[in-house]
């Protein structure tokens, strides 16, 4: 679902943005972060590796372009080659791909972080949750559905 966001904003990037600053160098930034999902998307690869493969893939399309790797293909006359791979080396262009790069790490790191403070709430949540049992009150980790009433907690019945 992120990478066909990121894919309609680089689209609209494309079509609407005529600028110096957020077409050519946000374009690219967000460039690798199309790449790197679609990556995390399709194959195993760990956070690092499909970020490092994404920022390989960007640069080596731009060193295609400098030595105009869409007319050597053939692929010259066609639109949405010349799009894809570029037309234009721009050495600035390899900061815009680091840029995406981190980003895209420093991002995953922060969703980590998150995920590990939720799933520490929630283990702790289950710590306090009981189940009214015969004799008396059970964690929930011991649960027995056959031998219990409805779900109450330290803090009162749900």
């Amino acid at each position: 679902m992120a990478a066909i966001l990121v894919l309609l904003i680089e689209i609209a990037i494309a079509a609407f943005v005529h600028d110096a600053l957020v077409r050519p160098y946000l374009g690219d930034s967000l460039a690798v972060v199309l790449v790197y999902l679609a990556l995390r998307a399709a194959t195993q690869l760990g956070v690092r590796w499909s970020a490092a493969t994404a920022f390989a893939v960007a640069c080596a399309i731009e060193f295609g372009q400098l030595f105009h790797a869409a007319d050597m293909l053939g692929l010259g006359h066609c639109r949405v080659a010349r799009v894809v791979l570029g037309t234009g080396f721009d050495a600035a262009d390899f900061l815009a791909y680091a840029g995406g790069g981190v980003t895209v790490i420093i991002v995953e790191a922060a969703l980590r972080r998150r995920a590990r403070h939720c799933d520490k709430h929630a283990r702790n949540f289950r710590k306090n949750v009981h189940i009214r049992h015969r004799s008396g009150c059970l964690p929930l980790r011991n649960w027995n559905p056959a031998s219990t009433t409805p779900l109450h907690s330290r803090w009162g019945p749900y």
